[in-house]
C-alpha cells in the first residue's frame, strides 16, 4: 500500500474485524498460516492484536491481556496450547482478581485476516 493509504489505517478498524475468519478451536489456530493479523475481541471491541507465524504460533507485545505471555515486550507464543480455550469457541481472558482472591475472566472471540488482504 502507499504511504498515504497507510496513514489512514487503524488497527482498531482496518487490521482485523469481527467479519473476518473466526478462529474457534486450538486446531484452527494450529492450522492458521503465517501472515495473518489475529484480533482478540471482547464483545464488539478489539482488545489485542498479534501476527501469526504458523503452526499455532504468533508474535505480539504486551500479551498478558489475553492470558498468555508477559505484560511488556515482544514474544513469540504458542496460542494453540497457551490460550484458555472454551467449548463454545471462545477464550477466557483475565480481568483481575475478584472476591476471595480468585481470578475473574471475560470471554473473547478470535478473528483473523490475511495481511495481504488489508486493502480489501
Amino acid at each position: 500500500i502507499s504511504e498515504e493509504e497507510s496513514r489512514v489505517l487503524s488497527a482498531k478498524t482496518c487490521l482485523v474485524n469481527r467479519s473476518d475468519k473466526i478462529i474457534s478451536t486450538p486446531q484452527q489456530m494450529s492450522a492458521l498460516p503465517a501472515g495473518y493479523a489475529i484480533g482478540f475481541f471482547e464483545k464488539d471491541t478489539i482488545i489485542h492484536a498479534m501476527i501469526s507465524t504458523g503452526r499455532g504460533l504468533a508474535a505480539g507485545n504486551k500479551n498478558s491481556c489475553v492470558g498468555v505471555g508477559k505484560d511488556i515486550g515482544w514474544e513469540l507464543l504458542d496460542l494453540e496450547k497457551g490460550l484458555n480455550w472454551r467449548a463454545d469457541g471462545k477464550i477466557n481472558i483475565p480481568r483481575g482478581i475478584g472476591k476471595n482472591n480468585t481470578m475473574v475472566y471475560a470471554e473473547a472471540e478470535i478473528h483473523a485476516r490475511l495481511l495481504s488482504d488489508l486493502k480489501r
